[in-house]
């Protein structure tokens, strides 16, 4: 038997989604549903997936939502709860991923 895992999206996230291109829209579609079916680390084989570092405990991860680098999505996985949630839509940020979640 599987685990299926809750995913939200944090209400900041999805205003930044109406402004990506359709194309990267439609990959935060698909990348929802792996997380649902496979849970925080299920995209591990897409380009640019990797764990971030956030304060102690936290279980943070980034993947592109675009060639180019242009657009991301990071999102946070509550062990306890089976719930991930999408705290960060949008374009690469410049330095650093956003670790510090609103």
């Amino acid at each position: 038997m599987s685990v299926e895992y809750t995913v939200t999206i944090k209400r900041s996230a999805l205003k930044s989604l109406e402004n990506l291109p359709e194309a990267a829209q439609d990959r935060l579609v698909i990348l929802e549903e792996v997380l649902r079916m496979a849970g925080p680390t299920g995209p591990s084989k897409w380009k640019n997936y990797s764990p971030l570092k956030g304060k102690k405990n936290q279980k943070l991860y980034h993947c592109h939502l675009s060639e180019g680098h242009q657009y991301v999505a990071c999102w946070e996985y509550f062990k306890k709860s089976i719930v991930i949630e999408i705290y960060y839509i949008g374009p690469h940020p410049s330095g650093k991923y956003p670790t510090n979640r609103p």
